[in-house]
């Protein structure tokens, strides 16, 4: 095409142009309306699914700090609070008294009673600078064999 018929034909489509234009139809302009409403109905639910889990991290991150705060103050009260004395008279004794190397009997105790004793009795560091020797009585001879459990061996 040259440039003369080039601008004949752009006379032609600005005054003649509009019969042979090529229009959508009401269907397509329907279809068209529907993929524009889905399409922002889309747009709306992924910005609400983002506002929730926007949400969610912020109470994930609260929930934390709370966590966080509790263990502080869980380990301030450790740190500041004095140990509690045993409520058993051997385990205190042994407790106050780490280095006399006294002999203790076990007599009358079970079990669980012996597991309580060690635990209050050990449980904290025992301040001495030397060694220390504990002794347990946990059997005798024929006349005092039933005042003693016989897996006191093993629980100790």
């Amino acid at each position: 095409l040259g440039a003369p018929m080039l601008f004949s034909l752009c006379e032609w489509l600005q005054t003649d142009g509009e019969r042979f234009l090529v229009h959508a139809s009401s269907e397509q302009q329907a279809i068209a309306k529907k993929n524009a409403e889905a399409s922002s109905h889309l747009q709306r639910s992924l910005e609400q699914s983002a506002q929730q889990q926007q949400a969610d991290d912020e109470a994930v991150r609260a929930r934390k700090s709370r966590v966080e705060y509790l263990r502080a103050l869980q380990a301030q009260e450790t740190e500041t609070a004095e140990p509690a004395k045993p409520k058993d008279k051997i385990a205190l004794d042994i407790q106050t008294n780490p280095g006399s190397g006294a002999q203790y009997d076990l007599a009358g105790y079970d079990d669980s009673r012996v597991q309580d004793l060690v635990r209050e009795a050990f449980s904290t560091p025992l301040e001495v600078e030397n060694m220390v020797r504990v002794t347990f009585v946990i059997g005798g001879g024929k006349s005092v064999r039933q005042k003693y459990s016989e897996s006191f061996g093993k629980v100790l």
